[in-house]
């Protein structure tokens, strides 16, 4: 699933950022976790959001 054309954080930096955490894990992870993380801020809706706070 490639619907993002700026991803911003490559795979390696995932890796690194989850290994200060101390969680181990392999480029094909990093991959499908950042697949989610992405898939989730496109459908994540601010406005809903906002329109419940108030």
């Amino acid at each position: 699933m490639k619907n993002f054309t700026d991803r911003k954080v490559p795979v390696r930096r995932a890796i690194a950022i989850m290994a200060k955490n101390n969680i181990q894990i392999y480029e094909d992870e990093a991959a499908v976790i950042l697949d989610l993380l992405y898939r989730i801020s496109k459908t994540y809706n601010l406005d809903k959001i906002k329109k419940s706070a108030t």
